[in-house]
């Protein structure tokens, strides 16, 4: 990617690697795109303003009907405007005009118009239906091996604080601006008293307090505290107070180590708990139990439905 770009959107502060990723991805279409016109311009300068909303609108059509793809695959529109969208800000962080805008500062007409073209070819976004209570339950109950009831007690133990799969299991992303939970962001207590990690009275704390300590809405240090249930099944306390003994159970325990972290006894090796198997395991569940019952199968659900 061009260095001027590249240190501009480096300054930018919040951003991730995977969003670098992505403007780097773009930027790369971008001059590929220019030289089809061709022009050496990469940011437009010697252009008016109509005639960058021209190219700009070609651009986003170019990468939506998939020239750049090696299959020639379409891709949706949201893709082909994010794609116009990281473009045309690191243009304009660089000093030059944003392409997208005409020269009464708005959104040209051309944009706007294919804007409406791509969403009503994409149809509404599909939602992950919720998962109800039987769900987790069901996991739960039919977790037999360690690893198992590991995911079941993250999921279900996730479930009270609406936690996103970032949170609790290893996503394939290099860089995530939220941070996972670790022990030592767990904290249980009866009353007033916090009650060690070490101590078995944590299954009978009356709330357990998690902080998180950066999320992905820019939110730092937030606080949630759940209360113990009268649930056999499904209590926040006892999930994740099992989940601290399973973890201080394996060798050379540190508190700081993510909560997905799992170390397999039969062959001596550690290892993460994936977003990947958490979707599986809801999908599986979902199969199990029926559409009968719950009214949808596992083709509408995923890691966002909890």
């Amino acid at each position: 990617m061009d260095r001027l770009a590249s240190t501009v959107i480096a300054q930018e502060e919040g951003v991730t690697m995977a969003t670098h990723a992505k403007y780097d991805r773009s930027w790369n279409l971008w001059c590929k795109f220019l030289n089809r016109i061709p022009t050496k311009d990469k940011y437009l300068s010697e252009f008016t303003q109509n005639q960058r909303n021209t190219i700009i609108a070609v651009f986003m059509d170019t990468v939506k009907n998939g020239e750049f793809n090696k299959n020639k695959s379409t891709v949706k529109g949201t893709t082909a405007r994010e794609t116009a969208d990281h473009v045309s800000k690191v243009i304009e962080s660089c000093g030059w005009p944003d392409p997208r805008l005409n020269i009464s500062g708005k959104t040209c007409i051309q944009i706007t118009r294919q804007g409406k073209a791509y969403k009503a070819e994409d149809g509404p976004t599909k939602h992950q239906k919720a998962l109800p209570p039987e769900v987790y339950r069901w996991w739960l109950r039919h977790a037999e091996h360690p690893r198992e009831k590991a995911r079941a007690h993250l999921l279900a133990g996730a479930l009270f604080f609406a936690m996103r799969s970032c949170d609790y299991s290893k996503t394939p992303h290099e860089e995530q601006k939220t941070k996972p939970i670790r022990p030592m962001d767990i904290t249980f207590r009866i009353g007033a008293e916090v009650i060690p990690h070490k101590s078995q009275r944590k299954y009978i704390a009356e709330n357990v307090k998690i902080i998180f300590r950066i999320q992905k809405n820019g939110v730092i240090e937030d606080q949630i505290l759940q209360w113990h249930t009268n649930d056999k099944e499904l209590c926040p306390v006892k999930h994740w107070a099992t989940t601290i003994d399973r973890l201080r159970s394996y060798p050379k325990y540190n508190d700081k180590w993510p909560v997905y972290y799992f170390f397999d006894a039969t062959t001596n090796k550690s290892s993460n708990i994936t977003s990947r198997e958490i979707a599986i395991d809801i999908k599986a569940a979902v199969d199990a139990i029926g559409p009968k019952i719950l009214g949808f199968t596992s083709n509408d659900v995923g890691t966002h439905s909890n």
